[in-house]
């Protein structure tokens, strides 16, 4: 299944949003669109997953 995320608030990868949800969902075989504001200039954003 083919899941678009839009989050007005957080950045592309919260914690709460990237990581819990859209994290799992690809896990489980799902194609994910995450749609959000920029990252705050000079943040560190991490790395998705590798492997599956």
């Amino acid at each position: 299944m083919k899941i678009c995320m839009l989050n007005v608030i957080h950045e592309p990868r919260d914690k709460r949003v990237y990581q819990k949800i859209a994290v799992s969902l690809a896990k489980r075989g799902h194609e994910i669109l995450t749609i959000a504001p920029a990252p705050a200039p000079g943040a560190d954003l991490p790395l998705p997953p590798q492997g599956g």
